[in-house]
């Protein structure tokens, strides 16, 4: 398992290579937003996986918890193939973008009436950002 730090040393590898200090660009600023979104994503789907599985009941479902598995899972895929600068990150990240909203839908849908759930909360408005960001590098950079 990598631990943070190693996973920082990775991040910040990468966007040494995307651009060098002091002259990041749009394109670069977009690429370390993402893959920081699909770290955070990652840990709060397993985070609430927990939090589902101890509170019980519909929270506990059985499909509710692959969908917060396939989060984690396809966030942690899509990160690393921006970490390692692979050309089919595009294809990743769009299916990332998609697994993140479907997932958010689902929290919404458990979480219900009860909006003082802080951790289905966080969830859910961190699947919306991961999915966002996710969106925006599977659309490829248009040349001026």
């Amino acid at each position: 398992m990598e631990t943070l730090s190693g996973v920082t040393s990775q991040v910040t590898a990468a966007a040494q290579k995307i651009a060098p200090a002091g002259s990041e660009d749009d394109a670069s600023r977009r690429m370390r937003r993402c893959i920081d979104n699909c770290r955070d994503c990652e840990q709060i789907c397993l985070t609430t996986i927990t939090h589902c599985l101890s509170k019980g009941g519909h929270h506990a479902r059985p499909d509710h918890i692959l969908a917060l598995m396939n989060c984690a899972n396809i966030c942690a895929t899509a990160a690393r193939f921006m970490i390692t600068f692979s050309r089919l990150h595009i294809h990743i990240c769009g299916a990332c973008a998609a697994v993140c909203e479907a997932c958010a839908d689902d929290c919404e849908g458990v979480m219900g009436a009860e909006a003082e759930d802080k951790t289905m909360a966080e969830c859910v408005d961190m699947c919306r950002a991961c999915a966002k960001s996710c969106s925006e590098m599977a659309t490829p950079m248009k040349s001026c």
